[in-house]
């Protein structure tokens, strides 16, 4: 098991990263944060979607990770049944509908137990995002996804 404090600066700086993120970009730049038994080690994630996983564990296997927190940005919707419709193409969804969040993954070594921070973005006029409150979920060892590595 990681040490508790390890895994809650993993996610301040991830929140963190992401407030800056948000607020240069059109789109956040997923990033990965690497806690080796050294230190943190910051990546920003520029491979297509469908190889992030791959590329997830070929960078925690090279640094020895012992947990890592990924930043990326969704969609969300609270309404399954109309997903379904889209085959939980979220994104297809009407805009009001769905909400664009910014999601931070914590996970760690040989350790199906996940943690999650899961933060809305809005839209100013002016065109400026930012992060709404975080909310928090975890640890669930019964998550599921591409993005949750717990094994590398």
């Amino acid at each position: 098991m990681v040490d508790e404090l390890i895994l809650q600066k993993l996610q301040t700086a991830a929140k963190v990263g992401a407030e800056i993120n948000i607020g240069l970009y059109d789109q956040l730049l997923p990033t990965l944060l690497v806690a080796t038994p050294k230190e943190i080690e910051i990546y920003g994630v520029t491979t297509d979607k469908e190889d992030i996983p791959a590329v997830i564990v070929e960078t925690l296997r090279k640094c020895h990770a012992i947990a890592y927190a990924l930043v990326i940005e969704a969609w969300s919707t609270p309404f399954l049944e109309q997903a379904a419709q889209h085959d939980y193409k979220v994104r297809d969804m009407a805009p009001d509908d769905r909400d664009e969040i910014v999601q931070i993954i914590i996970a760690e070594q040989h350790n199906k137990a996940v943690r999650f921070s899961i933060a809305k973005i809005q839209t100013v006029a002016t065109g400026q995002r930012h992060l709404m409150e975080w909310s928090e979920s975890g640890p669930d060892s019964k998550a599921c996804g591409t993005f949750i590595i717990t094994e590398w």
